[in-house]
């Protein structure tokens, strides 16, 4: 299964089918003409013929900058400052020369890293391959399912918009409806993130035209 997911399909230019599940649930409230994935940007990030190349494209696209970013916020909020000792130069230039072959001989991802930390991590720790944190992860959830119920009837407001014309309301109600019907049966987590998203977007877009009007009009007619 890992040579179909991190080298077949890859190589071949087949998106993983996970991905491909995952993307049509990020896109399920756009309109069709808008929810077509480029196929250049799925190229430079999910398709690889060696893992250096898979390094070096996360690298150009901002992926592990953007994560990183990411970690950092949440972090502050709750009282931790993270250490990125791994984005080191020396490391990064270190691992891109290292042959793909090498790091071949093992079932576990990040092998050198965990063999340097024998003796220094537990086990349980060091040969871990899961990367989920159930507790964050319910933390999450519940904090995105909060901030959705307090914008779920601006739909109305929202369809008013012309900007946001690329999202399919239609759908979007019918999904608040069942939801409204059925609160404890269903998982509504794609529903709650686009709930929040499309607020996001409604309230960008007209604090920017407001801002561009506003500009226009100090502007005056000279």
């Amino acid at each position: 299964m890992y040579f179909l997911e991190y080298t077949l399909f890859p190589a071949l230019g087949i998106l993983n089918p996970a991905i491909a599940r995952s993307f049509a649930r990020d896109t399920r409230y756009l309109k069709k003409g808008y929810s077509r994935s480029e196929r250049k940007a799925l190229r430079n990030f999910y398709f690889h013929t060696s893992r250096r190349q898979l390094h070096l494209r996360y690298l150009r696209s901002y992926h592990l900058q953007e994560r990183c970013e990411t970690w950092t916020t949440m972090g502050y909020r709750t009282g931790v400052e993270y250490r990125y000792p791994l984005l080191d130069r020396r490391i990064i230039e270190y691992m891109i020369r290292v042959p793909s072959e090498l790091l071949c001989h093992t079932d576990l991802f990040r092998p050198l890293l965990r063999i340097l930390g024998k003796g220094i991590l537990p086990d349980d720790v060091r040969l871990n391959n899961s990367k989920k944190d159930h507790l964050f992860s319910a933390w999450w959830n519940e904090l995105l399912r909060d901030a959705a119920l307090r914008v779920i009837d601006e739909t109305a407001l929202w369809r008013s918009n012309p900007d946001l014309d690329f999202i399919d309301f239609g759908i979007l109600e019918i999904d608040i409806e069942h939801y409204k019907s059925n609160p404890d049966r269903g998982d509504y987590r794609t529903l709650f993130k686009a709930l929040v998203n499309i607020k996001a977007l409604h309230e960008f877009t007209v604090e920017f035209r407001k801002g561009t009007s506003d500009a226009g009009e100090c502007a005056g007619p000279g």
